[in-house]
């Protein structure tokens, strides 16, 4: 995964899916991240760590950034402020194709009403077609359109009109306040919001609060909490390839086809209606497809902080986040789509946890003469993720409309799509040791240095732990320099650092495993259970990955911070990836995850900020950035110069290959001659391919 650590007042805060419902099938619909639990109005400032010297602290889930959020809280001796806002805003649809109202369906130039796409003849309001709801199969049902012509003219509308206006509404209440030992924040709010999708809705409830007390003048105790209730429904607006997926039916509607004004299911079964009897009509989909998340989750932390003396501070923290997703995913029966047709139901609830404690000694400036000083922290943490889940999956739905398993004839928690709903408890433990100083040398150059080792459970005993260092060194040249002082350029600094982390593979791919399944065989007549042996199989020595990067960066502010950079080069490197390699029929496994050698990412990482108008009572700037990362396979297991990530049995599909870009399309390609002409095929006028003639696939993308 890509995805950045959440760190919430101290605590990771997970943003991942517990996604069943996602496929190609079903229009790619996925469930939503649980990044879309946090409350943004709660928010009092927002942290971001690049690189991997800077985000090494919280270990190997921090290797691709860090999110660091402070939630907002009381002050000490700060009086009662009471907040009430309202956020309202529209949203509409940016862009569309552009869509051409001259033609429509057909192919070659012919007039057809019932193809995919508008290749057809041009429009002529004197030319007259047949009805597209004239077919035989509508005659009993819609009697009103049988033999009827109608004009051959465009519905020049009849995408746009599918879409709606959207609407977003949050109102949030915060209170906050303060005595000499005493702090609190409480934060209450409720977001609805409408999709441009009919039926694309949000809603969330968010309450928490935040304490802090002195209990002493060495202890200071603090605790906060969070709970959230999160509604999303959805039908299937995702990009995807099936029948299921809205878009993909949507944009290629023809030209001449008045969605919005022509029934789009039967009145008497509600089966769908549309033009073609092998697809779905976007809005047959809108209204009978459905994924729906609920979700309760719970989040806080309380920790204790003990001045030992005035140079160090003891912290114990113990943080929790716990939430139950209910997801559901359902197909109304009436669909075009063979695996959906009789109707479809799958629900699952899951269980996640993540507890995570934390022993942290932190080591105040130290003053070792009038040039040096010294700052440290060090410590240990662990982090225990579980989690469970329970499902069921039905088909035959028995009346339309009931959308509960015993409406259903038939019902299974092995669903054909997903695999086994049901997950017993799944857990693992990180540990770990950390340690980083800072010297700084007359507040212009300050040097760190830190180390930390990860344990995790993940992987056999003997590649369970590894080790990481770091370190950085910044540079502020104005400050070092009196001369370079001026009212125009500010705040320049100049960093350089060395980084390491380690990425662990997810549970269960170092053994080979089995599951159980109740009485799925039939042994002499009688029902009989299995044990069965999973796809993949297990690779004892597999290693966690190691990530190594440098990075060199300058940052400034010019015209009193009206222009802001922050540009950095980074290189790093991937040893020991994990990737998932695809095996012949031969070994009775399918694939296996193994140690993928050396991938190489250089890359700029720019950004710019400008605040052109700036008065006592306004402010308005923007922000742009600018990304470039170039990878290259340096090297792959066992001397191999390309492997299959994946792809199909033919060999197409994308590869790691040395020297190239990670993930480069391979395939047939049409052959052309020394000139460059494309080569055809006598016999039918086709274009040759590669694999007609024996030639091996290359890299075509």
């Amino acid at each position: 995964s890509s995805e950045p650590l959440f760190i919430i007042d101290g605590v990771p805060f997970d943003t991942s899916t517990t996604d069943v419902t996602g496929s190609f099938a079903s229009g790619s619909q996925a469930a939503a991240s649980r990044s879309l639990d946090i409350d943004p109005n709660n928010i009092e400032s927002v942290t971001v760590l690049k690189s991997l010297a800077a985000s090494m602290t919280y270990g190997s889930r921090g290797r691709n950034g860090v999110i660091l959020i402070k939630t907002k809280s009381g002050k000490f001796n700060q009086k009662a402020s009471f907040t009430i806002s309202n956020t309202a805003f529209t949203t509409s649809v940016a862009n569309l194709p552009d869509y051409q109202n001259v033609y429509g369906g057909g192919n070659n130039g012919n007039i057809s009403t019932a193809t995919y796409g508008s290749w057809g003849g041009a429009f002529n309001p004197n030319t007259l077609v047949a009805h597209v709801y004239d077919q035989t199969r509508f005659n009993s049902i819609f009697p009103q359109y049988a033999g009827v012509k109608t004009p051959w003219v465009a519905a020049p509308n009849n995408v746009k009109d599918f879409f709606r206006n959207g609407m977003s509404n949050t109102t949030n209440l915060n209170v906050t306040g303060g005595t000499e030992n005493f702090t609190y924040g409480v934060n209450f709010s409720i977001t609805n919001e409408e999709g441009m999708v009919k039926y694309n809705d949000v809603r969330k409830y968010n309450i928490g609060g935040n304490f802090t007390v002195k209990a002493s003048d060495r202890l200071k105790i603090s605790s906060n909490f969070t709970y959230f209730n999160t509604y999303y429904s959805t039908p299937p607006v995702a990009s995807g390839t099936g029948s299921l997926s809205i878009f993909q039916v949507l944009l290629y509607v023809p030209r001449n086809f008045d969605l919005m004004n022509l029934p789009y299911e039967n009145p008497v079964d509600h089966s769908n209606v549309y033009y073609r009897s092998d697809v779905d009509n976007p809005r047959w989909l809108q209204e009978n497809v459905r994924t729906i998340n609920k979700t309760n989750r719970f989040f806080g932390k309380t920790e204790a902080t003990y001045t030992i003396n005035k140079y160090i501070d003891a912290t114990y923290r113990i943080g929790i986040d716990t939430y139950a997703d209910e997801q559901r995913f359902y197909v109304n029966k009436g669909s075009t789509n063979s695996g959906y047709s009789t109707g479809y139901l799958r629900t699952t609830e899951g269980h996640n946890m993540i507890m995570d404690q934390t022993v942290l000694f932190d080591v105040k400036p130290i003053t070792l003469n009038k040039a040096f000083s010294i700052t440290g922290t060090g410590g240990f943490s662990s982090r225990r993720d579980s989690f469970r889940q329970t499902g069921m999956s039905s088909n035959t739905q028995l009346l339309y409309g009931a959308t509960q398993h015993n409406y259903f004839a038939n019902t299974t928690n092995n669903d054909p799509d997903a695999g086994f709903l049901d997950v017993s408890d799944i857990w693992t433990l990180y540990l770990g040791a950390f340690a980083s100083t800072t010297v700084n040398f007359k507040d212009y150059l300050y040097v760190n240095l830190a180390a930390r080792n990860d344990w995790n459970s993940s992987i056999n005993g003997e590649n369970q732990s590894i080790f990481y260092p770091a370190g950085s060194l910044s540079f502020l040249p104005i400050s070092a320099f009196q001369a370079l002082q001026n009212d125009v350029v500010k705040n320049v600094k100049l960093r350089a650092s060395y980084g390491t982390s380690s990425g662990f593979p997810s549970n269960y791919l170092t053994k080979n495993n089995s599951y159980f399944t109740a009485n799925s065989a039939y042994v002499g007549g009688t029902a009989t259970s299995t044990i069965s042996q999973t796809s993949n199989m297990g690779n004892k020595a597999l290693r966690p990955e190691l990530y190594r990067e440098t990075e060199f960066g300058v940052e400034f502010d010019m015209f009193n911070s009206r222009i802001k950079f922050d540009g950095s080069y980074y290189n790093k490197s991937a040893k020991d990836q994990i990737i998932r390699k695809s095996l012949g029929p031969s070994t009775g496994f399918s694939s296996t995850y193994t140690n993928a050698g050396q991938i190489d990412n250089k890359g700029l990482d720019l950004n710019l900020t400008l605040l052109p108008i700036r008065t006592k009572d306004f402010e308005w700037s923007f922000n742009t950035n600018f990304n470039l990362n170039r990878s290259c396979v340096v090297a792959l297991p066992d001397g191999q110069s390309s492997l299959l990530i994946t792809g199909y049995s033919n060999g197409i599909g994308n590869y790691a290959v040395v020297g190239q870009p990670y993930g480069v399309f391979m395939g047939s390609y049409a052959v052309r001659d020394d000139s460059g002409n494309l080569l055809i095929n006598p016999t039918n006028g086709k274009i040759i391919a590669s694999d007609a003639v024996g030639l091996p696939n290359k890299i075509i993308g």
